[in-house]
């Protein structure tokens, strides 16, 4: 599994919008083979900064979606939006043991 999370700053009108922007990137990921689940979370102490986490079954099926028409297309909807670019990292889970960390 990969999780991408997407760091977004929006304007006011950005805000009102995204609850629609990301019901048409849900859309639009449910498209494409490998995707997993999108969350949208909102950052209480910084109302202007929303996160996404957009998980994919592997690399290959997040290289896809970043790379096709429909991504451009949905990223597009919210680019004017926005107070900045969005900030954005690939992650990936890590094996945790069963034992307490040594001391």
């Amino acid at each position: 599994m990969l999780t991408v999370f997407s760091e977004h700053y929006l304007t006011p009108d950005g805000r009102l919008y995204f609850p629609t922007w990301t019901a048409e990137l849900h859309r639009s990921l449910a498209k494409f083979d490998g995707f997993s689940k999108l969350e949208a979370v909102e950052d209480l102490e910084r109302p202007e900064r929303q996160l996404l986490w957009i998980t994919f079954h592997d690399m290959e099926s997040m290289l896809r979606w970043s790379s096709s028409c429909d991504h451009r297309r949905v990223m597009g909807l919210m680019e004017w939006k926005q107070l900045r670019k969005p900030y954005t990292q690939l992650l990936v889970p890590t094996v945790h043991s069963s034992r307490a960390p040594a001391q």
